[in-house]
């Protein structure tokens, strides 16, 4: 799909929201933080939570609009301005038909990459992490033994009889218990259990182990899920309006059932692209030519997929693992 990004103007932006939903948001009430930063989260549920019976078509569309809206802020694209919804995704959810030809899932990794580094690096005294941290846990416990909670039998699925709406390999998580370690030692605990791994311990195939395995034979795994498997080894920059960071499947060939090259090609990633920040850089207003060279890489399709065909083998892992350490 398109890179999802366009302009991105504080100037008018109540506005565009009555445009998007029918009314614009109530201004912010006095002592209120992050409020004037986007639409806030209690009045979309307040306002839109329940579609009248009766609702003619455009009352439809945005009650459906609000609840776009209400999902990229609290479970795709949450940062830190806590009860608000950014209207920065407006300019490509406007056109209802054109919204599902964006790279909507490139867009969350790329969001996801970036709050990442500004809660590891701590930029702000009051920074906390944000992004869709739901696809975060879910690759955890799929991929580490550490903190994973006990997975209970699936709840039943329905619809049944069509593919493209069965479960993804997220919903064997839908059903589990707590994890085991108490709260007050989780942190010394999972600490411990993660300097203890061994390569031997992690998960590295996607789409192959126990976990997808009690979908598919219970239920049935999406075929999407496996659809777009060329694109998974696609070195290329990942684009959400603002931030752009670097997808690098040649650093965890592994993963992808390939043989690891060491050392993996070197790739800038560019320090004063990933200083580039919305709330630093206020000039900058359109991010599609601000970035545009990061969008002619993203749409040179053919040039970004990584051709390593050998196959990954233990006994190439055990000599990568036998290599004096600084030369990987």
């Amino acid at each position: 799909g398109e890179p999802a990004t366009g302009r991105c103007d504080s100037a008018g932006w109540r506005a565009r929201v009555a445009e998007f939903l029918g009314e614009e948001p109530p201004l912010p009430e006095a002592g209120k933080r992050g409020r004037s930063a986007g639409v806030p989260l209690s009045w979309l549920r307040a306002r839109f939570g329940t579609c009248p019976v009766g609702a003619d078509d455009a009352m439809v569309t945005y009650h459906a609009r609000a609840w776009v809206m209400h999902m990229f802020g609290t479970v795709l694209f949450p940062d830190d301005t806590r009860d608000a919804a950014s209207w920065m995704y407006l300019p490509c959810l406007i056109d209802w038909d054109a919204a599902g030809q964006f790279s909507w899932g490139s867009a969350v990794l790329a969001f996801l990459y970036r709050q990442l580094c500004e809660a590891c690096r701590r930029t702000k005294p009051r920074s906390s992490l944000g992004g869709c941290v739901y696809l975060l846990q879910l690759w955890m416990w799929s991929r580490l033994p550490v903190g994973r909670p006990k997975v209970r039998a699936p709840q039943p699925w329905t619809p049944e009889g069509v593919p493209e709406q069965l479960p993804t390999a997220a919903y064997v998580w839908e059903n589990v218990g707590a994890p085991y370690a108490e709260t007050e030692r989780a942190y010394v605990e999972f600490s411990n259990e993660l300097d203890a791994l061994t390569p031997s311990c992690v998960k590295w195939w996607p789409y192959c182990g126990d976990d997808v395995a009690a979908v598919e034979n219970g239920l049935g795994l999406n075929p999407l899920c496996r659809r777009d498997a060329a694109l998974w080894t696609m070195r290329c920059p990942l684009i959400c309006f603002y931030a752009v960071e670097y997808h690098l499947p040649i650093r965890v060939m592994r993963q992808f059932g390939r043989q690891q090259p060491f050392p993996p090609d070197t790739v800038s990633t560019s320090i004063e692209l990933h200083k580039f920040d919305r709330s630093k850089q206020k000039k900058v207003t359109d991010f599609a030519h601000h970035h545009r060279a990061y969008l002619d890489e993203w749409r040179r399709f053919e040039d970004n997929c990584e051709c390593i065909h050998a196959m990954h083998r233990d006994s190439s892992f055990r000599r990568y693992l036998g290599r004096p350490h600084g030369t990987v």
